[in-house]
């Protein structure tokens, strides 16, 4: 049986209408929840101030001013503030000290003497040096024996002429084993104008040196030194030097200091112990 067409007309045309208006409501619903959501990200970016509270000010009224110390400088900054009073802010600030003026001298640079210097401005620069107290002297001494120049390691030993001092062996050690023989023979002319008992560790070490007259001259030394110190060296040192006449020369010094006659380097070191505290020298 065949449905009146005017039925089929009205039931399909309702169809449509429902089907457009789902469509409609899809979409809507669909844009809005889009819309939505875009909204929340642009939140989401925004950066969140966190709102702060104004801090009250401190008024400080009738500030007294104080009297600035020695060796410190007020630097004082006014402000004002929304009430009208003036709070003054002290910053405390330390003088830097003085530069050292000395002639051939810069701060924190080796080998404390500019290539460019003539011998002439060398030499003053080392008598400058050698005014400064011994610690100073010790110090920069040692630290130009650093140089590559084998003429400023020999001509800074000047600065150690008068420093009779037993630091001074820390610099005279360094330059006794310098490579260049000149710089070792200036610090033995060095140690023999000190010529006293704070030099022993420097003839110690210099009366077993590799040069025949290096170990001539420490010898030679010791024997004028009236102490008790410099015996202990030629005979606990000397007499087992490395070197056949080294020893030699050693024991015939013993005789000569002590007025004895030992023919051998044990003999020697038994009367010694015998005898060291009661030793006097002679002259």
């Amino acid at each position: 049986m065949e449905l009146p067409k005017l039925f089929r007309y009205t039931f399909f045309s309702g169809v449509i209408r429902i089907f457009l208006i789902l469509l409609c409501a899809v979409v809507l619903i669909t844009t809005t929840v889009l819309i939505l959501n875009r909204v929340r990200e642009e939140r989401l970016k925004q950066p969140i101030e966190t709102p702060q509270k104004n801090k009250p000010v401190t008024v400080t009224p009738n500030l007294s001013v104080e009297t600035p110390t020695e060796g410190k400088k007020n630097v004082e900054d006014s402000k004002e503030t929304p009430g009208g009073e003036r709070l003054i802010e002290r910053e405390m600030t330390r003088p830097e000290p003085a530069e050292d003026k000395t002639p051939g001298f810069e701060k924190e640079q080796e080998p404390w003497f500019s290539p460019t210097m003539s011998y002439e401005e060398r030499s003053k620069a080392i008598d400058e040096l050698a005014k400064k107290d011994y610690s100073t002297i010790v110090s920069v001494v040692t630290k130009s024996l650093d140089s590559p120049d084998p003429e400023v390691r020999e001509d800074i030993l000047d600065a150690l002429m008068a420093v009779d001092d037993y630091q001074v062996n820390t610099p005279l050690l360094k330059a006794i084993e310098d490579d260049n023989p000149d710089v070792a023979e200036k610090a033995m002319e060095v140690i023999d104008n000190i010529h006293s008992s704070n030099i022993l560790p420097s003839l110690e070490r210099a009366l077993n040196d590799k040069d025949e007259d290096i170990r001539e001259q420490a010898l030679s030394i010791l024997e004028d030194l009236t102490d008790h110190g410099a015996l202990d060296i030629l005979i606990n040192k000397g007499l087992y030097n490395d070197y056949p006449g080294t020893r030699e020369d050693v024991l015939d010094s013993l005789n000569f200091i002590t007025d004895q006659e030992f023919e051998t380097g044990e003999e020697a070191r038994q009367w010694w112990e015998q005898n060291r505290d009661s030793f006097i020298f002679h002259e």
